[in-house]
């Protein structure tokens, strides 16, 4: 356990672990080494090495581990890799093995296992359980007319009504 006068709110437990923060917990051996943050919670041995930035959640070995400085805040970031080496990106979230790895994107969503990997797309949704194989994917615009939806099914179903509307007009 670090302490440091000049730092409030804040308790790294490990060894080789990097600077302390204000409003910051880190777990996990070598955890956020070369970085400031604040308001961040990180745990996994060597995960938010290189990352600097405020309010973002890491959990799993090597998550958001970066070979290069980057500033990244507002994101939620669990599993293996996941968001590893992301390069200056907000408001993600990645859930999955490898999710969002190599990513450089703002209000994205990836979930399973390498879903997101080397994105550079803006608020972009990936739902799926490995590699390419991803059951929804889709862009999240500031309305329904600019956003786009994919589902990659055989069958779709609805259930509650069996009258489908048309929403436009």
């Amino acid at each position: 356990v670090m302490e440091n006068k000049d730092t409030q709110k804040s308790l790294t437990i490990g060894s080789n672990l990097g600077p302390l923060h204000t409003s910051y917990i880190g777990i996990g051996f070598g955890s956020d080494q070369n970085s400031q943050k604040s308001n961040t919670l990180i745990i996994g041995n060597f995960s938010g090495t290189n990352i600097s930035g405020t309010k973002n959640v890491v959990v799993g070995h090597d998550a958001f581990l970066s070979n290069t400085p980057s500033t990244c805040a507002n994101n939620i970031s669990i599993g293996h890799e996941s968001m590893k080496n992301t390069k200056d990106s907000s408001r993600n979230i990645a859930i999955g093995t490898c999710a969002g790895k190599n990513s450089m994107s703002h209000g994205s969503i990836w979930i399973g296992n390498n879903m997101g990997n080397n994105s550079n797309t803006n608020s972009q949704l990936i739902i799926g359980n490995n590699d390419d194989n991803f059951i929804i994917d889709g862009i999240m615009g500031d309305s329904a007319a600019s956003s786009i939806c994919n589902i990659n099914a055989k069958y779709i179903f609805f259930s509650g009504s069996s009258n489908l509307h048309n929403n436009t007009h």
